[in-house]
């Protein structure tokens, strides 16, 4: 029997022991290749098999094995990317699935792999991605049959094959393994798994940090400015004899932004400061501007027709310890913001928010550490 044949013996025993996987292995072709050291797939369901990996295994361990390539496809591994660094995704990747198929009792687990620390169990790819980058975790030149292959070519693995697809091709192939994985949801659900239904969750999407500050520039012009009221300025209900009300005075919309450049946000200052700059000349509104480590490294204002001087010591003290006290201080004695953005790993002891902020934005970066209580939270990413 060709290994082909194996595979897809394999592929049916996978779909009736784990009726989740069934429409998945409708969409696979089987490749015999001896150019990787173990399995891999592509974003067009091409499985790529080596022949001696494949006959080093046992039929439950191929059933594993076939199943987290499939995960690669059904949790959209090419399009979470983003901008992270190929191979060491493929590695968190590979920590996710491995997980989530052993909780889940999906063959068995192989002697070769990646599987996670107890504590990263519970963790998205994006989280394990973090905690990899956090401990200086470097991804090395070539697969093995130690770290996987995974997901090739079109944002996956660095590693190409002849006849991969680009990834104009392969968004093309998006849809379709965004109903399948839906699909599988469901008859995981239906099944009763529920650590397998778990498995096919996707987190939400970060968002870029100039997409979160931008996002509290137009809260604080959606504020207006308003916060006093006179009678000098007559209430549009003030009737021409009779009772009188005082009207609202404008005044000029406040942002107040932090930053945090003890850790993956300390390259992007310069951008940061560039942006606020930028949003003050093009919206009218002030921003005030603290970069902090251990304490404040710099502050400024940026007004529609102003700059700070002396921007370049906003980046000159680097890495350090992180303590946001001093900074949320300092934003206090600024007087009234109309929103409050800080970006930040969340790597500190929070201090007691700013009392002259109406609105708290919190852009997490590349991190699940608690966020302040109370604020709104965005999962962010840099770069």
């Amino acid at each position: 029997m060709s290994l082909v044949e194996d595979l897809r013996r394999t592929a049916l025993q996978l779909a009736w022991r784990f009726p989740a996987f069934g429409i998945a292995v409708v969409h696979l072709r089987y490749v015999e290749t001896t150019e990787i050291p173990t399995a891999a797939i592509g974003v067009d369901g091409r499985c790529y098999w080596n022949p001696e990996f494949f006959a080093s295994l046992t039929p439950a361990e191929r059933i594993f094995v076939l199943a987290h390539e499939i995960c690669h496809l059904l949790l959209m591994h090419a399009d979470r990317r983003g901008g992270r660094q190929v191979d060491l995704w493929n590695f968190a990747n590979d920590y996710a699935i491995n997980g989530g198929l052993v909780a889940a009792g999906v063959g068995d687990r192989p002697d070769v792999g990646l599987f996670p620390p107890t504590e990263w169990e519970d963790l998205s790819s994006e989280q394990i991605y973090d905690e990899l980058l956090r401990k200086g975790v470097q991804a090395p030149p070539t697969p093995s049959a130690t770290n996987g292959c995974g997901l090739l070519g079109a944002q996956g693995n660095s590693k190409a094959l002849p006849g991969e697809v680009t990834l104009e091709e392969a968004r093309q192939h998006n849809p379709k393994w965004q109903q399948v994985r839906a699909q599988a949801k469901h008859i995981g659900t239906m099944s009763g798994n529920e650590v397998l239904e778990k498995l096919f969750d996707i987190p939400p999407a970060r968002v870029n940090w100039r997409n979160v500050v931008r996002r509290g520039a137009a809260l604080a012009q959606a504020a207006q400015g308003y916060d006093a009221v006179s009678f000098a300025k007559r209430g549009r209900r003030s009737a021409a004899v009779g009772p009188q009300f005082p009207g609202w005075i404008g005044s000029q919309a406040r942002v107040a932004l932090c930053v945090d450049s003890s850790g993956s946000m300390y390259n992007d200052v310069p951008q940061v400061l560039a942006e606020a700059a930028a949003l003050s000349r093009e919206s009218e509104i002030a921003v005030f501007c603290v970069v902090h480590d251990d304490g404040v490294v710099w502050e400024g204002w940026f007004r529609p027709n102003e700059r700070p001087e002396r921007m370049q010591k906003a980046i000159a003290r680097g890495f350090g310890g992180t303590c946001a006290e001093e900074a949320y201080r300092l934003v206090e004695r600024q007087g009234r913001f109309d929103v409050f953005v800080h970006l930040t790993d969340c790597y500190l002891e929070w201090p007691a928010p700013p009392k002259n902020c109406r609105k708290i934005i919190i852009g997490r970066i590349n991190s699940s550490e608690p966020a302040l209580e109370g604020a709104r939270v965005f999962d962010v990413q840099v770069g």
